[in-house]
């Protein structure tokens, strides 16, 4: 019915100076071609965790073809290499790692880890995961690796410098702030965040996510499908082995804490949290102006991808629509929040004595995490989840290496017959050795395709 139809907008105004702003318009003027869209730079622009260190996780790859990307253009231009897991030490017991996705085959339809854990009694995740497998040995080459899923780290700096370029071919156009107000029919706000922990409209996530300060410095490195962290009395320290370049980066409570941290050391200050509504009338918050996960995994820049995709799903027209607010709002908060789970999580099985890990270390015995790690101790299954921004493997790998308690097994798993499962890990494990020896090594592969 023609009264019901919205008016499309016709003007957005986007605010920031990073990858998420960019990200922004170039998907607004490709969904909505006749509108004109507006990038405003601030002139002196904070820095955001998102834009700092962008990472696209599987769920957010398709949103690479809604900016016109593509995804082995980027790895082949040298802006994009490949993670399939982080591995962490220091942090309880011996090193561990954890895939960023993985599918495994069930066993008589019961998931295939609990099946691992209940017969096996392997030692080494590794003998049945070949995303474990491929970081253990440095092979990967994606096209070759079913199953396997990764993450894509992309170098800031040149990949912001391709979408101001592919923003400018668009028809984006550009403008310094200069603190008159700036009338469009949507704007999007991409800068840091700009509400405080006091804000009524802000949940803040301190008490999960320690650490508020952040060093970050780079040196030359070689190209890794892992990222190393290591945890500290003092909080931790990570190293991002991207293209080309190595990334170190220490979070902490006091940046004077760190140690053995470069004068010349980036200072990033942060506040782990999100708004409620991120979308009020015309005004939609998009990357840390939303919400902020904190470093660790670097989720931030999936984050706004997602909710860039959500606000592409329910397109605002140029008059406000308070049922589409508030769907946003309410889907955008349960992906922000199953980041939070995950990232409190990592922070919570830590055991160190520290004054950084103890708050986060106490959240084991309350919800949601008491409940989550229940149920894994209870069954040897993942939680039940109404948004999978992070794997089921990787909340497998996370609580069993973290929590010490031997995982229960439901009746399913313990339904299925020794020998039959006797016979399933064995296969397991010969094709997890087939597939690993199947591949090139990833420095050699990535660097023969950047040549070409």
């Amino acid at each position: 019915m023609d009264h019901n139809a919205r008016r499309p907008i016709a003007s957005a105004a986007i605010f920031g100076n990073g990858a998420v702003a960019l990200c922004a318009a170039i998907a607004i003027k490709r969904a909505v071609q006749q509108c004109s869209v507006r990038v405003i730079e601030p002139v002196d622009g904070g820095t955001t965790l998102a834009d700092s260190f962008p990472v696209i996780y599987p769920p957010a790859l398709p949103m690479l073809h809604a900016l016109g990307l593509d995804e082995v253009g980027l790895v082949r231009s040298g802006l994009a290499s490949h993670r399939i897991a982080d591995r962490f030490a220091g942090w309880h017991g011996d090193p561990f790692m954890i895939p960023v996705e993985e599918h495994e085959p069930p066993v008589s339809g019961v998931p295939f880890g609990p099946i691992a854990r209940l017969h096996s009694g392997e030692a080494d995740p590794s003998v049945f995961s070949p995303a474990l497998a491929f970081a253990q040995a440095g092979r990967f080459r994606p096209e070759g690796a079913d199953g396997v899923g990764y993450a894509l780290r992309l170098d800031p700096d040149r990949f912001a410098r391709a979408l101001r370029t592919l923003s400018e071919r668009a028809g984006v156009t550009f403008a310094k702030a200069d603190g008159a107000a700036i009338d469009a029919d949507l704007c999007i706000d991409c800068g840091p965040p700009i509400e405080s922990a006091d804000a009524p409209q802000f949940e803040d996530w301190g008490t999960s996510i320690p650490g508020h300060h952040l060093l970050h410095w780079q040196a030359e490195g070689v190209v890794s499908l892992v990222d190393d962290h290591a945890a500290f009395d003092w909080g931790w320290k990570a190293e991002i082995c991207g293209p080309g370049r190595r990334h170190h980066i220490a979070v902490s409570n006091d940046t004077s804490a760190i140690p053995d941290a470069p004068s010349s050391a980036i200072k990033i200050q942060f506040t782990p949290g999100r708004l409620a509504s991120p979308w009020a009338r015309n005004r939609i918050a998009l990357g840390d102006a939303a919400a902020v996960p904190g470093p660790l995994g670097h989720f931030g820049f999936t984050l706004a991808l997602l909710h860039l995709g959500l606000l592409l799903e329910l397109m605002p027209g140029a008059e406000p629509d308070p049922l589409l607010e508030r769907e946003y709002n309410r889907r955008a908060a349960i992906l922000s929040d199953e980041v939070r789970d995950f990232v409190a999580l990592l922070h919570a099985g830590a055991q160190h004595r520290g004054a950084f890990w103890q708050q986060a270390r106490a959240l084991v015995t309350t919800p949601p995490l008491a409940s989550i790690i229940a149920r894994f101790t209870r069954t040897g299954r993942t939680p039940v989840r109404e948004a999978e921004i992070v794997s089921d493997a990787a909340w497998a790998h996370a609580l069993a290496a973290l929590f010490d308690a031997a995982p229960g097994f439901d009746a399913l798993a313990r339904s299925v017959p020794a020998d039959q499962a006797a016979a399933a890990l064995s296969h397991r494990a010969e094709d997890v050795r087939r597939l690993v020896a199947s591949q090139p090594r990833y420095e050699e592969w990535i660097g023969r395709i950047t040549r070409r």
